[in-house]
Parts: structure tokens; sequence; C-alpha cells
């Protein structure tokens, strides 16, 4: 079964192995505005046209909270001007009582997974169960510090469709992130 990293040592290492896994894809990195609920930052993003993704990693700009968690924001098409997340994958630092929605995790042999916990935000917010029901991806068991969870699993690493398997979670949740926008109930 699958565990959550917890040291701030293993998280940071998998951070790193997460951001290189994308090197293959990486065509050009643009300096844009990434857009979020209140405001803004300027950042450089990477530019992955045959994902037809972009992606920034590092910290929380400070108006968005203290940098306890890190953050990967991934987005679609081209990146130019100002950009819009459209999902982001934010494990924590070190393990916590509340954690972000990343995670990475081990299993028995020697793969990191990228899970993510289907915590979704938007203006109105989106219910776990609203994306459990509604998410069409994978979905895996893991233990968090002892309790068993669920998560969407988003890739692994090594793996020859790292990209794609991204690609596809980012897809899936936006869709997911329209039906709430759209659906009376969430």
């Amino acid at each position: 079964m699958l565990k959550a990293l917890e040291s701030k040592f293993d998280i940071a290492a998998a951070q790193q192995k997460f951001q290189e896994a994308f090197n293959p894809y990486v065509e050009d990195s643009f300096s844009v505005d990434i857009g979020y609920q209140g405001g803004y930052a300027h950042r450089t993003v990477i530019w992955m046209p045959a994902l037809d993704l972009w992606a920034h990693f590092g910290f929380p700009p400070s108006e968005k909270g203290r940098a306890n968690r890190y953050w990967n924001v991934l987005g679609i098409g081209k990146p130019s001007g100002m950009v819009s997340i459209a999902c982001e994958i934010n494990p924590p630092i070190k393990a916590r009582k509340y954690p972000p929605a990343g995670v990475f995790a081990k299993g028995g042999d020697s793969l990191l997974v990228v899970l993510h916990r289907g915590r979704l935000t938007i203006t109105r917010g989106i219910t776990f169960e609203f994306v459990r029901r509604h998410y069409r991806g994978k979905w895996v068991n893991f233990y968090d510090r002892g309790v068993r969870k669920e998560a969407i699993k988003v890739a692994e690493i090594p793996s020859d469709r790292f990209g794609y398997d991204v690609r596809d979670f980012v897809v899936g949740i936006l869709r997911v992130k329209e039906m709430a926008r759209s659906s009376p109930v969430m």
C-alpha cells in the first residue's frame, strides 16, 4: 500500500524529482503573471507544447499565506501575459495535521507516486464528494500518518507516461470544475 512521505527531506527530494520529470517535455519558458483568487504573481513558467501545458514550481506568493507548502501550478495552452491556473498539486513541506491537497507517496516498489486529495477550490467551493463522484481518473488508497485515505493517482515517477498522465489529470480536474460551476449543488 502507498504511504505518504512525511519528512521534510523526503518531500523535498520528491519535489525535485517531480520537477525534473517534466524536463523531457519542456520546449521553452516564459515570464508571465499567474492569476489566482485575490491577485497575481509574476513568475517564470515552463512550456510543454506536446502536452499543451505550462507549469510553475516554487512557493506560494506571500498573499496566499505562509509558505508551508510547495506551489506547483499548471495550466492549459501556450502561456502569455496573464495566465489562469487550471489546477495545483501542492504537497506540504513536511507532514502536518491539515495537509494541502498534493501528496508524494511511496509504495513497496521504488516508484514515487504523485497523488491529489481531491480538494478543489473555485469561488463557491467544491466538496470532496462532488469530486469523488465526477472525477473519472484513478483513485487509490494510501496511508497518511497511519490513517488510511483515498486520493487521485496523478502520475508515477519514473514513467514513460508521466507527462501524459499529468495532462490527463489537469484536463479531468478542469472538467470537474466546469461541472461544479454549472451545478446548483456541489
